[in-house]
């Protein structure tokens, strides 16, 4: 009798930990399909569209007396994001 008792608890424990264990690998598949719709998606509508747009930019109309940005065209939003008041410090 102690034998099966000990029996359906190694089971129980087994099923247990089984349970937990899927349950993190459906919490790691579910992360990385969230993470693969987000990047195609980023991909697919605002990071192809632009490439012609920047190609242009960066070869025909940036130049060494072109002042440098830390994100490009960020001053149209505030000024305080430029590299401006270091520059004229």
């Amino acid at each position: 009798m102690l034998g099966f008792m000990v029996g359906i608890m190694t089971g129980a424990v087994v099923e247990a930990v089984f349970i937990v264990a899927m349950a993190g690998v459906g919490y790691a598949v579910r992360a990385i399909m969230v993470r693969l719709a987000a990047t195609l998606r980023f991909l697919l509508f605002d990071g192809i569209r632009p490439l012609p747009e920047n190609w242009l930019e960066n070869n025909f109309i940036i130049d060494a007396a072109t002042p440098a940005e830390l994100v490009p065209r960020i001053w149209k939003h505030h000024e305080i994001y430029t590299l401006r008041p270091l520059r004229d410090a």
